[in-house]
């Protein structure tokens, strides 16, 4: 998966897929057939590295503190870059 151009607080969307427990009694075939789930978040580029992708999806007025969330790239799917203001 190929990051687009980022800088730091550039608004993205990161489509990445999650893990799927179900504890209920199913058939082999039903259970066989399970997905991941597909997830959207939204949110604003702080950095990456070969294996991670850190994100805020909150700043503070004067961008000085930040609500984190990291995803291992292999989960991402695509990452949309947004327009929008900062």
């Amino acid at each position: 998966m190929r990051l687009p151009r980022l800088k730091l607080n550039d608004p993205i969307e990161v489509i990445w897929v999650d893990i799927v427990q179900d504890p209920a009694w199913q058939s082999e075939e039903d259970a066989a057939a399970a997905l991941p789930a597909l997830c959207r978040s939204l949110g604003y580029y702080l950095n990456h590295t070969s294996k991670l992708l850190r994100i805020s999806e909150s700043l503070n007025r004067d961008l000085t503190q930040r609500s984190v969330q990291v995803f291992p790239i292999g989960v991402i799917l695509k990452i949309n870059k947004l327009k929008g203001s900062k």
